[in-house]
């Protein structure tokens, strides 16, 4: 993610984030999508994020590219994209800048939901938590799965384990409360 901004037409500094990806113009562009915390998302031009999610999913905006795909960086490179792999999904990918709006907008992340969430479940161990916490975790993008306890050792096992529908013992569940929550 980069950190961007854009000065609006009263002259206020708008902030922002970009996020690399391919717009499909023929050949497939290397760009920064921008996301702003006023809602708006410049791809090749600013549309609202309902619109970006549009053009996303008419194949516009793309994250993954097929073998047989011409990539263009602006009189950088062009190359085939034979060679290149691609890992992030275009719905992961909306999910991602969707993070972004809201973290712009000083509001709760999916990854945050998610971490309270497992707070929850660790404070009150119940089926209806578990699904909550299930929930929040598919809503965080795939590719952001790794480490979402900050752990790094460790990553979501204890997330995923939870989810699975496997029941820690109450000492564990102290020993998890008083590693992953202040």
């Amino acid at each position: 993610m980069e950190q961007v901004y854009k000065i609006d037409s009263k002259g206020k500094v708008v902030l922002g984030a970009g996020f690399p990806a391919f717009i499909h113009n023929g050949d497939y562009y290397v760009v920064h999508i921008k996301v702003y915390e006023d809602g708006m998302v410049d791809c090749w031009g600013q549309c609202s994020f309902e619109e970006f999610e549009q053009k996303v999913k008419s194949g516009w905006i793309v994250t993954r590219l097929p073998k047989e795909g011409r990539v263009d960086m602006f009189e950088l490179f062009q190359a085939n994209a034979r060679h290149l792999d691609t890992y992030i999904e275009e719905e992961e990918f909306i999910k991602e800048l969707k993070d972004a709006l809201l973290e712009l907008q000083d509001k709760a992340t999916s990854q945050e939901i998610c971490l309270q969430e497992f707070a929850n479940y660790l404070h009150n161990p119940n089926e209806s938590n578990r699904k909550r916490l299930e929930k929040s975790y598919e809503a965080v993008p795939k590719h952001l799965r790794l480490a979402i306890l900050g752990e790094m050792e460790m990553g979501d096992g204890p997330i995923k384990y939870i989810i699975a529908g496997n029941a820690y013992d109450e000492q564990t569940i102290e020993s998890l409360k008083s590693h992953f929550i202040m």
